[in-house]
């Protein structure tokens, strides 16, 4: 997670003309009030090199339409919209994303309960010896390393598809309140299995 105090250092590094592209598309499920906040950036008049990237496949649920939306300096979305593909959204995608706007609330209600299930995965995934870094979308992350493939086919043999990235890691949407312990029940056999000093291990 990068916090406002982060983000404002980097900023304070980067020239006035080099165009800097914030992706929040978690954005929505971000509950650290530490974390970057590229609209508070936004409100104020000495980068108007930052561009803010959202979108309404993730917390909206609306991944398969590819409906997003970016605000920034004028001059900037003008140049980039000369360059966009005529078209790039259909009617269809502009009405579900309206209806989305619409329901906003029930949505982002849906959001919260996520985030909360989120964290107390976390926690529970700390409690069994696992490093997990801060989670602020819908997902969390185990740096499984070398055992990423084997971690995968045990989530997947007990019934839970996961994202593995070979070498590097798995990522673990959270998903229904079922859902919850069998992640940590699978995660808890795995982590005891991995050995001594691997990253994805908390220190004792």
């Amino acid at each position: 997670m990068v916090t406002q105090a982060e983000f404002e250092a980097f900023l304070a590094k980067i020239p006035s003309d080099l165009l800097v592209l914030l992706d929040e598309a978690y954005a929505e499920f971000v509950t650290d009030p530490d974390a970057v906040d590229g609209l508070r950036k936004l409100g104020r008049d000495d980068h108007p090199n930052v561009v803010v990237l959202r979108t309404f496949s993730k917390a909206f649920g609306l991944a398969g339409l590819r409906v997003g939306y970016a605000i920034g300096h004028r001059r900037i979305l003008d140049a980039a919209r000369s360059t966009a593909v005529p078209l790039s959204v259909t009617a269809q995608s502009e009405e579900a994303a309206l209806a989305s706007l619409d329901a906003e609330a029930e949505l982002l209600a849906r959001v919260h309960t996520i985030a909360d299930r989120r964290d107390r995965v976390v926690d529970g995934l700390r409690a069994q010896g696992w490093a997990v870094p801060e989670a602020q979308g819908n997902f969390v992350w185990l740096a499984t390393g070398a055992q990423t493939m084997e971690a995968a086919e045990r989530f997947e043999g007990d019934g839970c598809i996961v994202r593995p990235f070979a070498g590097d890691g798995i990522r673990v949407s959270v998903g229904e309140e079922e859902s919850v312990e069998k992640v940590l029940q699978i995660a808890g056999s795995i982590v005891e299995s991995l050995p001594e000093g691997h990253p994805a291990r908390r220190l004792a």
